[in-house]
């Protein structure tokens, strides 16, 4: 079961890559010379979930267009919260892609590519069987309401998930039965080798893990804002089912903002203004996409 949810969301951050290449615009090398000045219009109908692509000329610098993209799907998630084992379905995670970067991102070769990071990190085999692995984040990084995203955040996010969870004498979680785990996370793997997490100072953190575990890059797949996402775990998952705490819209890093959501109609995102910019290397880009927002339509039938 924990490796089809894997796939699943392996196949959901491939879509999501799509959906946001499709979305976002940049200094592609190369097509931005050629098409900088091109103004077009252009609908795409894809038969299999009917996705309409309305295509905008790249903007001006200092400028802004107009343009949708619009989305129909069937399928509607009760909430936002992909981890939460009752949820955790694919329609979620393509729409959370948007919106939330991870340390590592998924290219279409299904590699691994730094996303958040600078580089790919240092890994250390110690005498004693322990595994030190040392991060560097991108400089420069921001949430989408201007606070700077750093290595506290990425510790938040750690804490966050183990909150709560019984341990073993070494620090690390007892994984498998989530026995005392507040946060919702039906698959805690690699999180529970882990020993220690040091941040180092805004950009630089360490994570001591017990023993090698393979899968060491899928451990923090999204990044959560410390200063928003809310105080504890309890109120993480809360906060997450809406993606808004009580002052509004949580705070994100991808190419996208949560809006708004009238239920069995449509759910909205607008663009992210301050964001970092993708590294991928199917989608660069060094700004802001290029349509002013994401709308999905959920449709009864989208025949």
């Amino acid at each position: 079961m924990m490796r089809e949810r894997k796939l699943i969301k392996l196949l959901a951050l491939l879509f999501g890559l799509m959906m946001v290449a499709a979305a976002c615009g940049g200094d592609d090398d190369e097509t931005a010379d050629d098409e900088a000045d091109t103004a077009t219009e252009e609908t795409v109908e894809e038969t299999e979930d009917d996705l309409e692509v309305e295509e905008t000329p790249a903007p001006e610098e200092g400028g802004s267009t107009t343009g949708t993209l619009v989305w129909a799907h069937e399928q509607e998630p009760p909430d936002l919260h992909l981890d939460d084992p009752a949820n955790n379905l694919t329609i979620t995670a393509w729409i959370r892609e948007a919106m939330l970067d991870s340390l590592f991102g998924v290219d279409s070769t299904t590699s691994y590519y730094p996303e958040l990071l600078a580089g790919e990190p240092t890994v250390t085999v110690n005498d004693d069987g322990t595994v030190l692995i040392e991060h560097t984040l991108r400089d420069g990084l921001t949430w989408s309401d201007g606070t700077p995203l750093t290595a506290a955040d990425v510790e938040y996010t750690h804490n966050i998930r183990i909150e709560g969870c019984e341990t073993e004498a070494d620090g690390s979680i007892v994984d498998g039965t989530g026995e005392g785990c507040i946060y919702l996370l039906g698959d805690r793997s690699g999180l529970d080798q882990v020993t220690a997490f040091e941040v180092v100072d805004d950009l630089n953190f360490n994570i001591t893990m017990a023993t090698f575990f393979a899968g060491w890059k899928s451990m923090y797949p999204q990044i959560y804002a410390a200063h928003a996402y809310g105080a504890d775990a309890a109120e993480v998952n809360e906060n997450l089912r809406e993606m808004a705490n009580a002052d509004g819209v949580l705070p994100v890093s991808g190419p996208m903002i949560f809006e708004s959501w009238d239920r069995g109609v449509q759910m909205n995102l607008v663009r992210n203004d301050n964001y970092n910019g993708s590294v991928s290397p199917d989608a660069r880009n060094t700004g802001a996409a290029f349509v002013e927002g994401v709308q999905v339509n959920f449709v009864a039938d989208t025949d």
